[in-house]
């Protein structure tokens, strides 16, 4: 067998001692990249988050301002209904009195006839 001596020793210690170094230099930068990862990915996350409620937001303002036009049509529609129907009212009482007036004229005419009528016999 070979014998072993202290610089054999030592330079076995010192490749353990460097190999072990470089491994934890390794471990060290993968856990350090790892890390970077995660960060980069929370922080794409919470962007998209933050996009996705801003655009959520504008599609709920979008759907508001649509209904308040919406709201603002059928208000004006009803309104134009009760001006017709107001007018249609109006256009009634007008037809009634020009019926009373009818009916009063042809009620005079007859008593006015009847009565020369009856002159005449």
């Amino acid at each position: 067998m070979a014998t072993v001596t202290d610089t054999d020793l030592q330079q076995l210690r010192d490749l353990i001692t460097s190999l072990h170094t470089a491994t934890q230099k390794q471990i060290a930068d993968g856990t350090a990249a790892t890390q970077r990862q995660i960060t980069d990915g929370t922080a794409t996350t919470q962007k998209q988050i933050v996009d996705g409620n801003a655009a959520t937001q504008q599609q709920i303002a979008e759907v508001d301002k649509r209904i308040e036009v919406g709201l603002a049509k059928v208000e004006a529609e009803i309104k134009g209904i009760q001006t017709q129907i107001g007018d249609i009212k109006t256009d009634q009482r007008a037809q009634d009195t020009r019926f009373f007036w009818l009916f009063a004229f042809l009620l005079t005419t007859a008593v006015g006839v009847s009565a020369k009528l009856a002159k005449l016999y």
